[in-house]
């Protein structure tokens, strides 16, 4: 579940690595509102909204960051080093008791039908094209700008539905339907921030058009509006103006930099930093706004790492539960699979957010690796929603919670809970999609955070951070084993 609460970013509290260092940004007016009511015909147009734009910044992860003094990458060492034990003597033991490193049974759900997912993947991937597509004709006039918004929910709703109904009707494992309905919400959230911003923008642009265009003299108020306008419709880092960066290979490099909200442009790394030997500086100059080999295979093989870790986990200490379900009471069942589904979110959260997401930041520069915070160090539900899943949270915030205010006039409770329930609605979907059945256990569970946010905002309880986060890690280690045995169980028990 992924917060609401408008928390801004706090630039000046943050490391920020002397290896990835910004174009100066262009600078930028106020966000406050102001009015345009002296200039005739402009009362007719759409007022521009000013939703936040994200504060993307040039930052290490938390984990691997070698410049921070208080880097936890030595802590990141360890974990390593551990886990490779862990995997050794798991592997070991089920060599010596079963002749086999990983049962067959996991071998073939990994390796089922896997071309299939591969070009069904990048079909999907491809169909996104048709988003850019929309956009240019806004620009050309083919779609009239009243209707870019129509269009392009219309589309949105109709590639979702195409490819939910494709993946149904495929015999899949969990796997293989679980990667893919993941993958495919997180590119309808691509498509939908692409959709939405650059058709805001273009209503900004036009707005600004006729505030330019007025032979009446501007009062402050208007000047200072103009100014707001002329600056959202300009690039914080390269300077490029609106709707001249809407291109396709534009398009491209925002499907491949790791964030679910668009932007005209993204702080990118310039210089090439190498994970195994000190460059000189010339080597560094020549090496500016490219990816970095070396550090880009660190990643690709912590994820194939991480991933065997992963299988070993599941194949030996969570399947062979599941599958005694039948002998097993539904409280044993819970007892048995609280620490290695501790184990599997640690190792999930660290294949996306510090493997697959890094890796596609070392590919694209893009600069700003903050894709989660210390949510390990979190004594409420929301901080936790707000920290661990950077990403997210920015969609949220900006498409959900802020839209919501924005656009219905939303009081902040309200605009939560839309929120929490969009969320809740997503995660559910998910799970329905891989068990094939629907029981809402996730959804009232995501939705019963709210009463326990509010509870821990009580002075008295704002003081207990230790208790908080104690409460905090009671909740992660029995909820995610209380949620399998709530639904994987009656799958096993019906086999």
């Amino acid at each position: 579940m992924e917060s609401t609460t408008p928390r801004r970013r706090r630039p000046s509290a943050l490391k920020t690595s002397p290896e990835i260092q910004p174009t100066p940004p262009t600078p930028h007016a106020s966000p406050n509102r102001a009015t345009a009511s002296s200039v005739p015909g402009a009362a007719t147009l759409p007022r521009p909204k000013h939703p936040r734009r994200t504060p993307f910044a040039p930052q290490n992860s938390i984990l691997s960051d070698p410049a921070s003094p208080h880097s936890l990458r030595g802590f990141l060492v360890f974990f390593w080093i551990g886990m490779a034990w862990y995997l050794v003597a798991t592997l070991y033991h089920a060599h010596r008791t079963g002749g086999h490193l990983l049962r067959p049974e996991l071998l073939g759900i990994l390796a089922h039908d896997t071309w299939t997912l591969v070009f069904g993947d990048l079909a999907m991937v491809a169909g996104c094209a048709v988003a850019f597509l929309i956009q240019r004709d806004v620009c050309t006039g083919l779609v009239p700008l009243a209707w870019a918004g129509f269009v392009g929910i219309m589309w949105e709703a109709t590639w979702f539905t195409y490819w939910m109904v494709w993946i149904w009707y495929r015999r899949w494992t969990w796997l293989q339907t679980g990667f893919m309905t993941l993958h495919t919400i997180s590119n309808l959230m691509k498509q939908h921030s692409y959709l939405m911003t650059n058709t805001e923008l273009h209503f900004k642009r036009q707005h600004l058009a006729t505030l330019s265009a007025s032979k009446v003299a501007l009062s402050a108020e208007t000047r200072a509006h103009v100014e707001i306008l002329t600056a959202e419709l300009k690039g914080r880092w390269t300077g490029v103006d609106f709707p001249n960066q809407l291109t396709f290979w534009n398009f491209v490099d925002y499907m491949l930099v790791p964030t679910l909200v668009y932007e005209l442009d993204y702080p990118r790394t310039k210089q090439l930093r190498n994970v195994f030997h000190r460059q000189s500086e010339h080597q560094i100059n020549l090496s500016r706004n490219r990816f970095q080999p070396f550090a880009l295979l660190e990643k690709f093989f912590s994820t194939f790492l991480t991933f065997t870790l992963l299988c070993a986990t599941v194949d030996h200490y969570i399947l062979p539960v599941l599958q005694i379900s039948k002998e097993l009471d539904w409280i044993g069942s819970v007892i048995y699979l609280i620490m290695p589904f501790m184990v599997c979110f640690l190792l999930l959260f660290l294949i996306i957010f510090e493997c697959i997401c890094n890796a596609f930041a070392e590919l694209t520069c893009f600069a700003d690796r903050t894709f989660y915070e210390d949510w390990w160090n979190s004594s409420t539900f929301d901080q936790f929603a707000r920290r661990w899943n950077k990403p997210v949270h920015e969609f949220l915030l900006r498409h959900v919670y802020l839209e919501s205010i924005s656009t219905t006039k939303a009081s902040k409770e309200s605009a939560t809970l839309v929120t929490f329930f969009v969320s809740s609605v997503f995660h559910e979907f998910a799970v329905f999609m891989v068990g094939k059945r629907f029981r809402p256990w996730l959804f009232m569970f995501q939705m019963l955070q709210i009463p326990l946010i509010y509870m821990m905002r009580v002075p008295f309880m704002r003081k207990q951070r230790l208790f908080g986060n104690a409460l905090f890690w009671f909740a992660m280690f029995l909820g995610p084993p209380l949620m399998t045995a709530l639904y994987a169980r009656e799958h096993f028990l019906e086999l």
